[in-house]
């Protein structure tokens, strides 16, 4: 995901800039940008490799998001030194040739802190975005926000689905998702 696409495909859908949630922070590039559009801008990441010069609007949070408490992995395949293939879901370790430990690290539920005034969250979490959904359940259903997830080869189906059941309507964006709840 990318400041391009968060400019192109949601900031023109949203209509209160309060709170922006970015799981998956990485480096910083899809929260840096934001900090003159929100009032409050939460970035999760949990590899605490990356040395973010984060605006001093953002607050970092170095814990993976999931849908329980616990110590967790941070692995990256063998082949890579790029962080970015770095991930925490089971799923996509399993995938892993020859994977290496980056680092332990606390996993929490978003809901576990009590962001209020959520109007968009991003999650770019390496096939681990229906756990954080998991996770965040109450506040989606509380604050309706503006969500957009990774997608590639259709492998988050669960979290479309759910986000349908509850209100949701789902457009594709090449290998991202757009969830916009609907009142109706």
């Amino acid at each position: 995901m990318s400041e391009r696409k968060i400019r192109k495909n949601v900031l023109p859908r949203l209509s209160k800039f309060r709170t922006y949630i970015d799981i998956g922070a990485g480096w910083g590039d899809t929260a840096n940008p934001f900090v003159e559009l929100f009032d409050e801008i939460h970035a999760f990441e949990p590899n605490v490799e990356y040395k973010v010069p984060l605006e001093k609007k953002v607050i970092w949070h170095h814990v993976a998001l999931g849908n329980q408490e616990k110590t967790v992995d941070l692995m990256m395949p063998g082949w890579s030194d790029n962080f970015e293939h770095g991930s925490v879901s089971p799923n996509r370790i399993e995938k892993f040739d020859d994977p290496k430990l980056i680092s332990k690290c606390q996993m929490k539920t978003l809901d576990s802190f009590k962001i209020e005034n959520v109007d968009f969250i991003k999650i770019d979490v390496e096939q681990g975005e229906w756990e954080v959904i998991q996770g965040g359940k109450d506040t989606i259903l509380k604050y309706h926000p503006l969500i957009m997830y990774e997608n590639k080869r259709s492998e988050n189906v669960h979290v479309g689905k759910w986000l349908e059941a509850n209100g949701y309507k789902i457009t594709k964006v090449k290998s991202d998702c757009i969830a916009i709840f609907s009142r109706n």
